[in-house]
């Protein structure tokens, strides 16, 4: 990831049309990386969970499992579901509420309520806020918290991926 930023800053900078055109443009080469990692990531999810014989508890398994459908459903959104993929054109649901006519949850608007903006940008921006700064600590300093987050699964974010996060 920090290559990719580090990546993105210097051409922002220094190839602006290229950035704009190739980089950061719909299905360019940012998104299809990042369809990539989160297809990545749930396939990672799928394999630990076949993987886990003994000493895991059956809460933690399924995270497992949530979490690999939680990371595909991202893959799914990011590449439309395969629609331009497979040429499929949007039914008229999505024709009529999504913002790019695509078959995505995350760029439907009813009104003035975007789910990009208020979902995946603001909910989610809290969520991994304090995933990725108070997580930590609560994790190292509250037992029950331990617990809890042992007990699903979730990994601990490091101080390195805080550092990267601010």
């Amino acid at each position: 990831i920090a290559h990719m930023v580090l990546f993105g800053m210097y051409f922002a900078k220094t190839n602006p049309e290229w950035f704009a055109g190739v980089y950061t443009v719909e299905d360019g080469f940012l998104e299809v990386f990042q369809a990539i990692y989160l297809l990545l990531v749930s396939i990672i999810c799928l394999w630990r969970f076949f993987k886990i014989k003994e000493g895991k508890s059956k809460i933690f398994k399924y995270s497992l499992l949530a979490f690999a459908g939680l990371f595909f459903f991202g893959f799914g959104e990011e590449i439309a579901w395969g629609q331009r993929l497979f040429s499929v054109a949007a039914p008229e649901f999505f024709q009529q509420y999504n913002t790019q006519n695509d078959i995505t949850l995350h760029n439907l608007k009813f009104g003035d309520f975007k789910v990009n903006k208020i979902i995946f940008g603001l909910i989610i921006g809290i969520i991994v806020g304090v995933y990725v700064l108070i997580l930590p600590f609560l994790y190292r300093t509250i037992g029950f918290i331990q617990h809890l987050v042992d007990e699903f699964a979730v990994p601990v974010p490091k101080l390195i991926h805080t550092a990267f996060y601010l």
